[in-house]
């Protein structure tokens, strides 16, 4: 196993320049933004386009979901790190405390705005197992008059393993048999647009005027968001790649970590999720 080294990461909002120089390497920070819709329009597209029932979750189902999550990450770590021992891998665990501070920060945000506390914190296919994980953000509208309350998905969770599932294949190469992730198959982008579309009828329902945003999505969450934009057939969806804010960015190195304390050019940070933002 390779072995292990300390980091530490940031999120700038001046651009990608002054942290570089002082050591943490700017990493690819990109998102995708998606309209509320109202609960009308929500049960017209979920009959139109036979996307399967979903379930709410609430603060009691953080616990299991979150072991399951970080499960797949330190999996994927593993499975990375022993296929390309070379390169470092990195990755925040999407534990339930990282998942407590952006409800704590909802939640006391919508009692001293509304009086009320935000019970549904994702939702979740039973059939599939995926899951959505989702905090609201209220924030005033920018100096253009552009709205910036939302929905911020803060983590895709993946069903948890199983000994008869299908391998993910790394990047097409033969025997990079890689654990974590949602495959890009029928049933799971219609698995993931139903969870999608409930978190844009949340972000309607709460007046959330910005809808959802999706940090990092994979390639099974494009093909979902195609699918619901363009009402079951394929869609642009502008992959929004950050330049000035929430640039995340990546240090190596520290005390007896063997690492110049400079962001290795080819490390990689993986599910860089809104979760591990703070």
């Amino acid at each position: 196993m390779a072995p292990k080294h300390h980091f530490s990461i940031l999120y700038s909002d001046i651009g990608k320049q002054f942290y570089a120089r002082h050591g943490w390497r700017a990493m690819p920070s990109t998102h995708i933004d998606l309209p509320p819709v109202s609960p009308s329009a929500a049960a017209e597209t979920r009959r139109r386009l036979d996307l399967p029932p979903v379930t709410d979750i609430t603060a009691a189902d953080m616990p299991a979901l979150c072991a399951t999550a970080t499960e797949w990450i330190t999996a994927e770590l593993a499975a990375r790190s022993a296929h390309d021992p070379a390169k470092t891998f990195v990755a925040v665990r999407p534990d339930a405390e990282h998942m407590e501070w952006h409800h704590a920060r909802e939640e006391f945000q919508a009692r001293v705005l509304f009086g009320t506390d935000p019970r549904v914190k994702g939702a979740r296919d039973p059939d599939t197992g995926v899951a959505l994980i989702w905090s609201r953000v209220f924030l005033q509208d920018d100096e253009h008059g552009v709205p910036k309350s939302r929905i911020d998905v803060l983590r895709t969770v993946a069903p948890p393993p199983s000994p008869t599932a299908a391998p993910v294949v790394a990047d097409g190469e033969p025997g990079a048999v890689l654990p974590g992730g949602v495959p890009e198959t029928p049933d799971m982008t219609r698995s993931l647009a139903a969870l999608i579309l409930r978190a844009q009828r949340e972000a309607h329902d709460w007046s959330l005027p910005a809808g959802v945003q999706m940090w990092d999505p994979q390639p099974a969450t494009l093909a979902a968001a195609r699918f619901l934009g363009a009402g079951g057939a394929d869609a642009a969806i502008e992959l929004v790649h950050r330049d000035v804010e929430h640039i995340a960015s990546l240090r190596l190195g520290g005390h007896g970590s063997g690492h110049d304390g400079l962001g290795s050019p080819d490390a990689e940070w993986l599910a860089c999720e809104r979760y591990a933002w703070y």
